[in-house]
């Protein structure tokens, strides 16, 4: 198998560091620079003859000059003999513009995805596509990973009204984002039906809801300007919201943004760190970024998961295993068994989990679990029984109880059942879905 070899653009080294930190890996050798006309020359400083790439480069910053270093550091390892080239874009470029709302307008982001196939890239990985259809511009394989269980884990963790919340979208393009969201906190939801006059600005909001006496939660995947949800902010206010938080995926934050944040009625801003954000939170205290889940984990364990032909909870919107027991902290799921008991009858059921080792610790090889579904399938806090074979106690297993609730609140396991269910049927386990089965 070839090995993995890491390389970062110009846009966002500090998250190529931290990425590569997480997943035990040194960040491969090359040397970006510019002609005295502006061109940009790229050398790749080590060998990738027949070795797996990945280049993290987020559409940030000086977004023309930086999608042309990608593009040309794609191009290097491609003809440089590598076997595989992954473009891993936090946050792609170009993507408001996916369709045609005018007579003669472009649609760029088809652009972007036929300049990044022919410069010879393989396989994409982005986060919180502005539209989801923009997958279907490429011929090569897109993972478009999503941001909502990192601001599943932050509203519970940080608003001690969330219960009492209302999930909001600043649009109707984000409605199906928010419905997600609001169905998982079992909360409401309301959205604000906006007329644009041009770019970057607001003409008319119409607010569908009712967020009187509620905590009102914006929800949205990028913000530029910021005058669409500082805009949302006065209206939630103005209709009886008691506070008012925003949660981006993408915090661009260009022009006005700063200076209309700090003048907005919010009690926060939480982006995530697709985008450096360290000088503007400077300026902007409500600015800050989500630190448990962020971009960093997903990016790391889509890596991961790309490099071992793995299925992940990282690229299903609905899906996400966060595991409640400290027995389960540093362990590498390699086996489980569901065992259920439906109308009296057990039946087991092989399912692959998801890969939680640590860099530097020796994982468990084997964990086998128990359920009985109808607690599973009512929501209710679940009796576990945990069977753990060590790599030193090979042939024996130790039986350890994992305790009540890590079915409870929601929370998702994810696994890929067999054929035993045969075509059709679903292909994540969790409470929401296993009622459907």
């Amino acid at each position: 198998m070839p090995n993995i070899v890491l390389f970062s653009g110009s846009s966002h080294q500090d998250l190529s560091q931290r990425v590569a930190d997480r997943l035990g890996l040194e960040l491969g050798k090359v040397v970006t620079k510019k002609f005295s006309n502006q061109e940009t020359s790229v050398e790749i400083g080590e060998s990738v003859r027949g070795e797996d790439v990945y280049i993290i480069q987020s559409g940030c910053g000086e977004i023309n000059d930086n999608l042309m270093e990608l593009l040309i550091m794609i191009n290097a390892c491609k003809i440089a003999s590598s076997s595989r080239v992954t473009a891993v874009i936090p946050c792609f470029p170009y993507a408001r513009q996916d369709k045609k709302d005018k007579s003669r307008a472009p649609i760029s982001a088809k652009l972007v995805a036929n300049m990044l196939s022919v410069a010879g890239a393989d396989h994409i990985i982005t986060m919180d596509l502005h539209a989801s259809q923009i997958q279907g511009f490429f011929d090569i394989p897109v993972d478009n990973l999503y941001a909502e269980p990192a601001v599943l884990q932050w509203i519970r963790e940080n608003i001690a009204e969330w219960r009492n919340c209302i999930i909001v979208s600043p649009d109707a393009g984000g409605a199906k984002r928010v419905t997600s969201i609001a169905d998982r906190l079992n909360v409401e939801f309301a959205l604000i039906h906006k007329e644009r006059k041009k770019a970057n600005e607001v003409d008319r909001m119409v607010l569908v809801g009712d967020v009187k006496d509620r905590v009102a939660i914006l929800v949205d995947d990028m913000a530029d300007t910021c005058g669409t949800i500082c805009h949302a902010a006065d209206k939630l206010l103005s209709a009886g919201a008691t506070k008012v938080y925003a949660i981006l995926t993408h915090g661009i934050f260009s022009g006005p943004a700063i200076s209309r944040i700090n003048n907005a009625a919010f009690e926060a801003v939480v982006v995530t760190n697709t985008i450096p954000q360290e000088d503007k939170m400077k300026h902007c205290p409500k600015i800050q970024v989500k630190a448990q889940r962020d971009g960093i984990y997903w990016l790391s364990e889509a890596t991961r998961c790309l490099r071992r032909n793995r299925t992940s909870c990282c690229f299903d919107r609905r899906c996400w295993l966060e595991p409640r027991s400290p027995l389960m902290t540093n362990c590498c799921i390699t086996m489980a068994h569901f065992i259920i008991r439906p109308q009296g009858r057990e039946e087991k059921h092989k399912i692959r989990c998801a890969d939680f080792h640590q860099p530097g610790i020796l994982p468990p090889q084997i964990w086998l679990f128990t359920f009985f579904l109808p607690e599973i399938l009512n929501c209710t806090p679940c009796h576990c029984l945990v069977h753990f074979q060590g790599p030193t106690n090979t042939g024996r297993f130790k039986t350890m109880a994992l305790g009540h609730g890590w079915f409870s609140d929601h929370d998702y396991f994810v696994g890929q059942w067999f054929s035993k269910w045969g075509p059709g049927r679903a292909t994540s386990v969790s409470p929401g879905n296993l009622g459907k089965m």
